[in-house]
């Protein structure tokens, strides 16, 4: 009969700190101004809707990777930096695109020095 109870005790815990993880705040698109394109300018592909982790802080990047943003794979979306203003939040939701996230995985594969 204990271990019964404990059995329950342990699974209620568990199904509670799960439903903490899915419950989580999202920051939906309309909370920040996410782009209005549904197609990404470089790969004239379709923007998907993706949820990604918020990075906190300033973040400062080299002008190349900047320049490579601007250029080869701006729909990459697969963080959300500048969440001054999103505290109570841990992920976004953005668009993407799939290209995008090719392209900006083969950039930083083929840099000489580590990812910004």
């Amino acid at each position: 009969m204990k271990v019964l109870i404990l059995i329950v005790i342990a699974a209620a815990a568990m199904m509670q700190a799960c439903a903490g993880e899915s419950d989580a705040k999202i920051l939906k698109p309309e909370d920040y101004d996410a782009p209005k394109n549904e197609v990404c300018p470089i790969h004239d592909a379709k923007l998907q809707k993706d949820v990604v982790p918020l990075a906190y802080g300033d973040v400062r990047f080299e002008p190349e990777y900047l320049e490579a943003v601007r250029t080869r794979f701006p729909h990459a979306n697969d963080g959300f930096h500048n969440a001054h203003n999103a505290k109570n939040f841990k992920f976004a939701e953005v668009l993407f695109c799939a290209e995008c996230r090719r392209a900006k995985e083969k950039w930083l594969q083929n840099r000489k020095t580590p990812a910004p």
